[in-house]
């Protein structure tokens, strides 16, 4: 049989268009046939060609099985700040009297806040929590990247409370109990909690199934490799007998 050749997953960077092909053939610059314009394509390693928005750089075979994010509820706070903010604005603008002194208060009630608030939205588009077939990975932080991680072996437990009004939005609060010094972790307003913590528990059951199979598979190779040092094949009757022994019970020849 000829050698299986290598194939790579690419992705156009223009239109999104996800192509397969030999590595060579994506070294250069080349034609989109999707958008016809001429990319550079890059390479996509995610399984089935899924583009996650982890910057976390994942293991080798590890495979991503959820991607969460926080509630859009968390944000109606800071929308209606800002609401509050607008109409506060146009009352300074229209309302306001002579004596105050608008350019203060403009500053102070309008311009301050706003950083505030499109902190709170950017924040809540970056931050992320996603299981892996390995780990439990949360991603944060606008200026910088923040990524707490959390090995599957060292999950004791997660569990999930919801309100009233969570249960109507389907959102709530996750908390996971670790045997790591990182001790018990919170997630506020996560979206659907009940599918993550059923992701994470039956990421748990086959990491934990696996690591018995490769113990168990480490342990039966161990030992075929101390009964195959101390046996040898007769070489007169082929069958298995004691490497120190001095004649063969089976054909009863005398050994060499």
């Amino acid at each position: 049989m000829g050698k299986k050749e290598t194939m790579i997953n690419v992705i156009c960077p223009a239109c999104g268009g996800k192509f397969k092909g030999k590595p060579e053939k994506f070294e250069q610059p080349r034609t989109c046939p999707k958008c016809k314009t001429i990319q550079t394509f890059k390479r996509n390693n995610r399984e089935l060609n899924n583009i996650s928005p982890l910057e976390t750089r994942l293991n080798k075979d590890e495979k991503i099985l959820l991607i969460s994010s926080k509630h859009w509820l968390v944000i109606v706070p800071v929308l209606l700040i800002s609401i509050i903010f607008i109409i506060i604005e146009l009352f300074l603008v229209f309302f306001s009297p002579p004596e105050l002194n608008l350019a203060f208060t403009f500053l102070i009630v309008c311009i301050i806040p706003w950083p505030v608030c499109i902190w709170q939205l950017w924040s809540y588009k970056i931050d992320l929590l996603a299981v892996t077939s390995s780990r439990v990975i949360f991603e944060h932080g606008i200026f910088s990247h923040n990524a707490e991680e959390i090995p599957l072996e060292k999950i004791n437990a997660i569990s999930f409370n919801q309100s009233i009004i969570g249960k109507l939005f389907n959102y709530g609060n996750i908390q996971i109990q670790t045997a790591s010094l990182l001790g018990i972790m919170d997630f506020k307003f996560i979206q659907n909690p009940k599918s993550f913590r059923d992701s994470v528990d039956s990421a748990v059951d086959k990491y934990k199934k696996h690591q018995i199979m490769e113990q168990a598979k480490n342990i039966a190779e161990s030992m075929n490799s101390n009964i195959n040092s101390d046996t040898i094949e007769c070489p007169y009757c082929a069958e298995i007998i004691k490497a120190k022994a001095k004649k063969c019970r089976f054909c009863q020849s005398e050994l060499p």
